[in-house]
């Protein structure tokens, strides 16, 4: 969740500033690489699923000769 709350630090501002750049830079990258992954999952699904297709494109073959 972006934005979940303020924090429960005593700290000093500076440093907190700090820690919720550090913290946001860190949660852009995670968001980042997960879009990643998600993308290239779907791609390999997407290219096996037509590997495994049927040949159902093709018109049916002729009869065989009698």
């Amino acid at each position: 969740m972006l934005g979940a709350g303020p924090s429960s630090s005593t700290s000093t501002s500076s440093s907190a500033k700090t820690a919720t750049k550090n913290k946001k830079s860190s949660d852009l990258k995670y968001d980042i690489f997960g879009w990643v992954i998600l993308a290239v999952g779907i791609v390999a699904w997407v290219g096996f699923a037509k590997s495994q297709m049927p040949p159902s494109q093709l018109p049916p073959p002729p009869p065989p000769p009698r």
